[in-house]
């Protein structure tokens, strides 16, 4: 029953994933990127503010996993598909395993983190620690969007186009291909 009771977080993350990749191609990977830390904090703080020594899954723990699959599923695919927008092709690769790279080691991190705040049989105040640490993260997460979303403005990749001899070379500098 209690692997049932996670279920709804992971859930969320598969939905949601779909609709983040699009709204990432629609609006850029940094805005997705900051919201889905905003929403992920917000889950976090739920359970900071609503976790107690009494058990209350739907009023607490249901509703933080929500939003925290909500932060994920707008996150993940956002930041793998940074990799396409500012990468040229032959790159894509490399900057995948990166990106990956980056996931695995924070993920590494992360559980050594909490693991040394909990430093034992964890209560609630080592919990609501352990929360506090990830909702700096989700802080960091939201921060690390905008910078994306502010850095995309100028940089970018921009496939090469062919020149063609028709085209002038004020055209061709419009669209940012050198003559």
């Amino acid at each position: 029953m209690a692997g049932l009771s996670l279920a709804p977080g992971p859930l969320v993350v598969v939905g949601v994933s779909i609709l983040g990749g699009r709204f990432a191609h629609r609006f850029g990977p940094g805005p997705v990127v900051a919201l889905g830390g905003v929403s992920f904090g917000a889950g976090v703080l739920v359970w900071v503010l609503r976790m107690g020594s009494v058990p209350g899954y739907a009023g607490s723990m249901l509703p933080g996993q929500v939003l925290t699959g909500l932060g994920v599923g707008l996150i993940m695919p956002s930041l793998s598909g940074v990799v396409g927008t500012v990468l040229p092709p032959s790159r894509w690769g490399a900057g995948s395993s990166m990106v990956n790279t980056a996931r695995q080691i924070g993920t590494v991190l992360g559980t050594a983190v909490l693991i040394a705040v909990f430093a034992g049989t964890p209560d609630l105040a080592d919990f609501r620690r352990g929360w506090l640490v990830i909702l700096t993260t989700a802080a960091a997460t939201c921060a690390g969007g905008l910078l994306i979303a502010a850095r995309r403005r100028t940089d970018h990749y921009a496939e090469p186009q062919a020149s063609s001899s028709t085209a002038s070379p004020a055209s061709m500098l419009a669209e940012g291909i050198e003559p």
